[in-house]
């Protein structure tokens, strides 16, 4: 289905359908398609859009469209040889640091814009340029698809590519033009080109620059590369960070070691004491068992009290917590541990004892009771 195109070519310019009177609709407009060059019949109803069509067979109407637009831009540049380019602000997301960046990733965490915002920075600033000369390219299938601009003063090249309003046609999204510089002007749904003037169309094309938009530069390069040097350094201090890490969690661990194993030599020797202590016991126990005039345990407990306190005194030591159960010496002799006085003692030397759980070990010796009594 042709397209609605508003552009036609008269007296070898592109004008605009609102650039007739209404005396000039139908075959009065004197108007051809700027890419075929068959006439064409203005349409200047009251109920259909205004717009331009073929009287006859159409040609392309996406190539007759793009055609009329990029030669309405050179025909606003002839008139007034300069070009207004926006400024381009760089917002930088960042990446994570646990891995190593490439540019690649840096193009995928910025967002460009032509506003300055919080936390952006100016990559270029807006600016018009005077134009030396201009050249229209063509793409394979012979549709425009971006004009090269040269500056008057440096001789740099500009490519501009022309994006129509979405209700006219599809366009693929512009991309970078070779290795030039490249802008693209977004004509968004205020560009009601059927009901501009082409005066007004030229001049938003070319002074304004609010409908362009940077796709690449080598300032943007420059400024990616920068945010990947950046990241290159943040990822350097993770490194750092996290070996500094390593080595104070080694030697954190090393210090555990250490004092766990000062702790089991510590350990090791209270085992020997504590050995010791009971081979002591046994001994002491043994030379009981070996003395032949003993022959009721509380006469051997009255010739040998130095002995008998020794023997409190390892039970002491070896039942720093009273045992449930009864506590018997190796010839049978049973021992309590008196409440009042904290000593072991032999049963007979208990004036009381016995109970449940620890009890059966606890009692009041006899001395203790003669004492309270």
């Amino acid at each position: 289905m042709e397209l609605k195109n508003p552009f036609a070519l008269r007296s070898g310019v592109i004008i605009t359908i609102a650039d007739l009177t209404p005396n000039e609709r139908g075959r009065n407009c004197k108007c051809i398609c700027p890419e075929c060059k068959g006439h064409f019949i203005a349409v200047m109803g009251k109920i259909r859009q205004p717009h331009f069509r073929h009287d006859g067979e159409p040609c392309d109407s996406v190539k007759a469209l793009m055609t009329a637009l990029y030669r309405l831009l050179s025909e606003a540049i002839n008139e007034r040889p300069c070009f207004a380019f926006p400024a381009c602000y760089g917002l930088y997301y960042g990446i994570p640091v646990q891995r190593q960046a490439t540019i690649e990733d840096v193009r995928a965490a910025v967002e460009l814009m032509d506003n300055d915002f919080e936390d952006t920075e100016l990559i270029i600033k807006a600016k018009t340029f005077g134009v030396e000369k201009y050249e229209i390219h063509r793409n394979t299938k012979g549709i425009p698809d971006a004009i090269l601009l040269t500056d008057n003063v440096k001789h740099h090249q500009l490519a501009v590519s022309l994006v129509p309003p979405p209700t006219f046609c599809k366009i693929s999204e512009p991309k970078p033009f070779q290795d030039i510089p490249t802008i693209a002007i977004h004509m968004g749904a205020d560009f009601d080109l059927h009901h501009m003037k082409s005066d007004e169309v030229k001049i938003r094309l070319r002074d304004k620059a609010d409908d362009k938009k940077w796709i690449s530069s080598p300032a943007i390069e420059a400024w990616l590369l920068k945010n990947l040097a950046r990241q290159h350094e943040y990822y350097e201090e993770h490194l750092a960070e996290e070996q500094t890490c390593k080595q104070a969690l080694a030697k954190e661990n090393a210090g555990r070691e250490k004092i766990h194993a000062k702790a089991m030599l510590l350990q090791d020797e209270q085992q020997k004491a504590d050995n010791a202590q009971i081979t002591h016991l046994h001994q002491i126990m043994t030379e009981y068992r070996n003395r032949k005039q003993i022959e009721h345990p509380l006469s051997a407990l009255q010739l040998a009290s130095e002995e008998l306190q020794k023997i409190s005194q390892m039970l002491e030591a070896k039942y720093p917590i009273i045992p449930n159960e009864m506590v018997v010496d190796d010839v049978g002799r049973r021992w309590c541990f008196c409440d009042t006085c904290h000593c072991w003692k032999p049963d007979v030397f208990m004036a009381s004892y016995g109970g449940i759980g620890d009890r059966v070990n606890r009692g009041l010796c006899s001395e203790c009771s003669r004492k309270q009594s």
